[in-house]
């Protein structure tokens, strides 16, 4: 197996940049760098650790289009020593960091659930599911929720040990774990049976309906048995829009360079709350940008932090080290219970149930204050800094005497190169110094191909083409085309037929390049499978004019090496026959196009 290290560019693409540990099984992966489409992603090694067939459940994961799940964008396969699966690399927040500020309003958590159930049932439909939703499966980036975990869960072989309808239940208790923790910042180890019962969320959390209460508390207390799907927990979940989604702030998160803040220092003013970032395991890091898996806790000594942190103060974590060993396993529900008088959207503060027995979040007592020095002391401190002063040394005049001096000697040293006079250069006839080598003979002129300059191909721009229709396939998303954002596509309009419904030949797209360059391969991220599509040496005024320069069908990322390279500004793809889409939809989706 090929060794991977820090700087090794795998098949010409993938610049490796760094390797971080695997929340879901002892693979190898690494972080690195699509120089093509210029971004981020995650390359896994699939080697002997790996369950057999992992290059076919790639393939059939890559199927998978939707938007709001983390991808397959290729998949490699060199021979034995060199077999690749590369994945989007998410950006955004944690659910976590989400709710570090306040925790989500019902309808807010209600869209989340609803958005990420409605994505996992269109991965169900290709026989997939995610198996171990987490507070860490998820990320949030302006106001889109993606998923992630589903593709290396997969992948790597780690769902093979359970049976469809077993993940189909572990993702819809999940889903419920999720819906409960947003709104409380407290995280159910959902997979066991012998937890302790829940507080109520319509006791602890306002606003939250009976139906939301009994699809999330009751589920994960086993008092509902009858949501076992996915499908299932959407028919049951409250109305929800889209327009429900909380706004997170776009930043990238790298979750391994995070580290559990530090347990707040006595002060006598009011206690602070800690972050959200607190809920995950100090000494397990999960893996950056990619689908780090939270550490659960049984409710009975469930973490407390981000939203559900507590009133923090030295005296008030007694025998804890950080905020993610503090518990309050014996407070009953009568602690959490006092969250319920806190308006919409704050995080619950939890209040010790005892004050023999103060709970992490217990007020410290106030320190006692420090007695003040002596009126003779602060006289004879002043006395001696008097006296030394009596005695201290002025170097201003000093350093100011020796600068004047330098500028002295600098004035008359330039007066006397100025009136030196000066040997005329030798200079050649066309007005250049004859460049001449260590050795005293001249270098030689430089040749006309050496002075060439290189133009490396790079795309400036795409436009969809439909001139035998009315050039409508939907322009308003070409720019998606090459904006390097690999979570958003561009798409045809559907037809019935993969022959455009016998309304015309074909349709394009024009891809412009900054300047006029050497192209000697296309690359196409797409979402679809098959079709045809040819590659043109031309422009939008002729689109199915030029030399075809290559031709082929989508599938997945598919590179076409052209046939001869091309010196050009622009090219055309052209379709003369529709691919489908992962719903069986005969339309063309594409996420990026970039050229070699």
């Amino acid at each position: 197996m090929t060794r991977l290290t820090t700087g090794t560019v795998v098949v010409a693409r993938y610049e490796v940049t760094e390797k971080v540990a695997s929340p879901h099984s002892k693979a190898e992966i690494w972080h690195a760098q699509d120089t093509i489409f210029s971004r981020e992603v995650n390359l896994y090694v699939i080697d002997s650790q790996v369950p057999k067939g992992a290059l076919d459940r790639a393939r059939a994961t890559a199927q998978i289009s939707v938007d709001g799940i983390a991808r397959v964008i290729d998949v490699i396969d060199k021979g034995a020593d060199q077999r690749f699966v590369v994945t989007e690399r998410p950006h955004g927040v944690t659910t976590a960091m989400a709710i570090s500020a306040a925790t989500f309003t019902p309808r807010q958590a209600t869209a989340v659930v609803g958005t990420i159930a409605t994505n996992l049932i269109k991965a169900a439909e290709k026989g997939l599911h995610h198996g171990n939703i987490t507070a860490d499966s998820v990320y949030f980036k302006g106001q889109t929720v993606k998923i992630c975990g589903l593709v290396p869960r997969n992948v790597l072989g780690v769902n093979l040990d359970y049976s469809p309808q077993e993940l189909n239940l572990r993702d819809a208790r999940g889903l419920s774990a999720l819906a409960y923790f947003m709104m409380t910042g407290l995280m159910s180890n959902y997979h066991e049976q012998d937890n302790s019962p829940l507080p109520r969320l319509t006791e602890i959390v306002p606003g939250v309906t009976p139906e939301l209460d009994a699809l999330t508390t009751d589920v994960l207390n086993g008092t509902n048995t009858s949501i076992t799907t996915v499908h299932e927990f959407l028919e049951a979940l409250d109305a929800w829009t889209p327009d429900d989604l909380p706004e997170v702030a776009d930043t990238h998160v790298a979750p391994s360079q995070e580290s559990p803040e530090e347990p707040v220092p006595p002060v006598p003013s009011p206690p602070q709350r800690l972050s959200a970032r607190s809920t995950l395991s100090p000494t397990t890091a999960p893996l950056p940008g990619s689908q780090p898996l939270a550490n659960p806790a049984h409710y009975s000594t469930p973490t407390i932090g981000g939203a559900a942190a507590a009133i923090a103060a030295s005296g008030g974590i007694p025998e804890a080290t950080s905020p993610s060993n503090a518990s309050i396993g014996s407070t009953g529900t009568e602690g959490i219970a006092a969250a319920a008088s806190l308006p919409t959207g704050t995080p619950p503060r939890f209040v010790p149930a005892t004050k023999e027995r103060p709970q992490f979040g217990a007020y410290a007592p106030t320190p006692s204050p420090q007695p003040e020095p002596e009126p003779e002391t602060v006289a004879n401190q002043t006395q001696s800094s008097s006296s030394k002063s009596a005695f201290s040394f002025n170097s201003t005049t000093f350093v100011l005497i020796f600068f004047a001096a330098i500028v002295l000697f600098g004035l008359f040293w330039s007066l006397a190169v100025l009136g030196t006079p000066t040997k005329p250069a030798i200079v050649t006839p066309t007005g250049r110094p004859t460049p001449v080598e260590a050795n005293g003979e001249e270098k030689p002129k430089p040749t006309e191909e050496a002075t060439k300059k290189i133009v490396l191909p790079e795309v400036a721009s795409a436009k969809s083409l439909d001139p035998q229709g009315d050039e409508n396939e939907h322009p308003e998303l070409q720019d998606r085309l090459v904006d390097g954002d690999s979570t958003k596509f561009w798409y045809s309009r559907t037809y019935k037929t993969p022959q455009f419904s016998n309304l015309k030949t074909g349709i394009g797209i024009e891809v412009k390049l900054k300047e006029k360059s050497t192209v000697s391969s296309v690359l196409v991220s797409s979402g679809s499978v098959g079709g045809k599509v040819e590659i043109r040496a031309t422009n939008a005024k002729n689109p199915t004019k030029g030399k075809v320069l290559a031709s082929g069908s989508l599938d997945g990322e598919t590179h076409f090496k052209l046939s001869e390279p091309a010196k050009t500004q622009t090219f055309v793809l052209w379709f003369t026959e529709l691919p489908q889409d992962d719903a069986g939809k005969n339309r063309i989706v594409i996420y990026e196009i970039g050229a070699t």
